[in-house]
């Protein structure tokens, strides 16, 4: 029988975490013998889900340094609020189907009395102009590409739903003085209702 005896060489293992943080104790790093078991470390990001290692990380350590790289996905989250408070909200990996609302904010239970819901807007009205929103919709398909905020929009019950829209924001944010939350869209004297801090109600 022979047997030979060598002393087996060492090379640097680098884990380059881009951004994130190791969450496990005992992983393998710094100096390792050549032909030793390879424990790659558990890792998390804020906002993101790791995805693997690149390269892939083999089972024992090759002969040479070796730097393997975490490879992430985006988490995203999308909001969908009435009239500042939260109605719905999906958080999910980028990709991820966007999930709609099943379904419709009530109006009196978002202080909205005697309106109706008439559907969802990405753009975060003011009080200052008259405009009907021009991304208005009611369903939407896509994916979960960058964090989203939608904002519902209602109508005054009476007049046509299309065309009569009501401008919502947080009526618990008022400052002082009189807020403009809601009035009659293209019309030539808009039916304005007016949120003091008071939150009472004047129509003028």
């Amino acid at each position: 029988i022979v047997e030979y005896h060598y002393a087996r060489n060492s090379y640097t293992l680098t884990w380059n975490l881009d951004g994130g943080t190791i969450t496990t104790a005992g992983t393998t790093a710094g100096q390792v013998k050549y032909g030793a078991p390879l424990k790659a470390p558990t890792v998390e990001k804020t906002n993101f889900q790791f995805k693997s290692w690149t390269p892939a990380v083999p089972e024992t350590m090759p002969a040479d340094a070796a730097t393997y790289t975490a490879q992430w996905t985006p988490v995203y989250t999308v909001t969908w609020l009435a009239n500042g408070q939260e109605f719905h909200t999906q958080t999910a990996v980028e990709g991820t189907a966007l999930d709609l609302p099943d379904s419709e904010p009530d109006a009196a239970t978002y202080a909205c009395n005697d309106k109706v819901f008439v559907g969802w807007t990405e753009n975060q009205i003011s009080g200052s102009t008259n405009t009907k929103p021009a991304d208005l919709f009611t369903s939407k398909s896509g994916t979960l590409t960058a964090n989203k905020t939608y904002y519902a929009v209602f109508a005054t019950a009476e007049g046509v739903a299309s065309t009569d829209y009501t401008k919502i924001t947080d009526i618990n944010n008022l400052t002082d003085g009189n807020y403009v939350i809601a009035y009659g869209y293209n019309t030539i004297t808009p039916s304005i209702i007016l949120k003091a801090t008071t939150k009472n109600e004047t129509t003028l």
